[in-house]
This record gives structure tokens, C-alpha cells and sequence, in this order.
């Protein structure tokens, strides 16, 4: 009687730290499914952190050039003649057709004399 009565403790026992064991062994699989989940989201974040640092490096170069190109702009713009005072002149120099007019061409550092467009001659 007194074994039945050990052997039932024990079944009790045993029965008790499966529990235990269940619990435990379910519980490690939930930490697993969040370590996946942080991982899976940490990846996503890096990748968009990095698509982000792109973008503004991009960003960056192209305020630099729209700083560049504004300040090739000259500060007197609204002071100079518009396109109705340049009615009737040729708009790469300003005079009026047939007047003698020179092409310079900056990056080659050298000037060609155009043809007058009355005559066709050289000037």
C-alpha cells in the first residue's frame, strides 16, 4: 500500500513537470517565432534605411546643382530686357538681322566671324 501510495506521488509528480515541460517547450517556440519576426523586420528596416541614405545622398547632389545653377543666375535678371524688348533682334546677340554678328565658342577658346545675312559676305 504503501508503494501505490509513492507510485501515485510520483505519477503526480511526473505528470506535473510534463506540464512544465510543455509549457516550457511552447514557450520557446513563441520566442523563436519573434526572434524570425524581429530578424525578418530588422532586414526590412536595413534595406530601407539604405534605400533612404540613397535617396538623400541623391537629394544632396541635386541641391548642390540647383545651388550651382541658381547661382549662375545674374542678381540684375529682372532689370534686363525681356523677350518683347528683343522683338525684332537675333536673340544669340542681340542686334537686328543683317547686322555683323560673331559666333564665340567659349570651350575652344577661338571666335568665327559670321556672314552678313543681307550681302552673304564676310565681315
Amino acid at each position: 500500500m504503501k508503494i501505490n501510495v509513492e507510485l501515485s506521488a510520483l505519477d503526480e509528480v511526473q505528470k506535473s513537470q510534463q506540464a512544465v515541460l510543455d509549457d516550457m517547450t511552447s514557450q520557446r517556440y513563441e520566442r523563436q517565432a519573434i526572434i524570425e519576426s524581429l530578424s525578418s523586420q530588422i532586414d526590412t528596416d536595413e534595406k530601407q534605411l539604405a534605400e533612404l541614405q540613397n535617396n538623400r545622398k541623391h537629394l544632396e547632389t541635386l541641391l548642390e546643382k540647383l545651388i550651382n545653377v541658381l547661382a549662375d543666375i545674374p542678381a540684375d535678371l529682372g532689370k534686363r530686357l525681356g523677350p518683347g524688348d528683343l522683338k525684332g533682334k537675333n536673340a544669340d546677340t542681340g542686334k537686328r538681322p543683317g547686322q555683323a554678328r560673331l559666333w564665340s565658342t567659349q570651350d575652344s577658346g577661338f571666335t568665327l566671324a559670321g556672314l552678313d545675312d543681307r550681302c552673304g559676305q564676310w565681315q
